[in-house]
């Protein structure tokens, strides 16, 4: 059985960052402690508290990434983590050697695999960092379905509903106003959707200015 520190270290070279909350979730007291003990006196994984209120963990030897990339990994951790233990983000490996049929160069980063459901699904997960119109967006989702859907090897997962796009997005209001518009005109069977992750918005604006902006359609 893995110790604690071998899981993160193994989390934190699959997923660069890491909430400290939600990794340990799960741990007992004493597991927690003697986590933070080997952390004090590692070398491997530093630490730090985001001006959001998070505390972070990332490789040492790393630079800290810069901020959008920095909101990007947490969105991304925090929706893979939050509420589930069935997604799991793959690696480059994991892709070549799970789906052969799909993996060449110049892939993008961010495929995950979803097993909440009877049959896994693929899927790839995007942030909108940079605050994008609703409009844009779907116009970035029905090219990447046209991608797909030519792609070898991904006809198959889309013709068993086993591949859809997903896009993590800082307010629920434009999550709502992507779902609302028609994304599924260029190929049926890709699912795609646009899921609020709050703490996105807190990485980018800062929880003094998340008091005072409203819920709007534009974040």
């Amino acid at each position: 059985m893995k110790t604690v520190l071998k899981k993160l270290l193994a989390d934190v070279e699959r997923y660069r960052v890491i909430r400290r909350d939600l990794f340990c979730q799960h741990l007992s007291d004493s597991q927690i402690e003697t986590l933070d003990r080997q952390l004090r006196y590692g070398t491997s994984i530093q630490t730090f508290r985001h001006a959001c209120g998070l505390s972070l963990m990332f490789p040492r030897r790393r630079a800290i990434p810069s901020e959008s990339s920095l909101a990007s990994h947490v969105a991304r951790y925090t929706f893979l983590h939050q509420e589930t233990e069935h997604r799991r983000l793959l690696t480059k490996a994991e892709l070549k050697t799970w789906f052969p049929a799909l993996f060449r160069p110049g892939l993008p980063h961010g495929y995950f695999v979803d097993q909440s459901e009877r049959r896994p699904t693929l899927g790839l997960l995007q942030v909108d960092t940079h605050l994008r119109d609703p409009r844009r967006i779907q116009a970035e989702f029905s090219d990447q379905i046209r991608k797909h859907s030519v792609a070898p090897g991904f006809q198959q997962l889309i013709e068993h509903r086993q591949f859809h796009l997903v896009l993590l997005v800082a307010s629920s209001a434009k999550a709502n106003a992507i779902n609302a518009l028609s994304l599924k005109l260029e190929c049926p069977g890709v699912q795609c959707e646009a899921v609020a992750v709050p703490i996105l918005f807190d990485m980018q604006f800062g929880r003094t200015t998340q008091r005072t902006l409203p819920d709007v359609v534009g974040l």
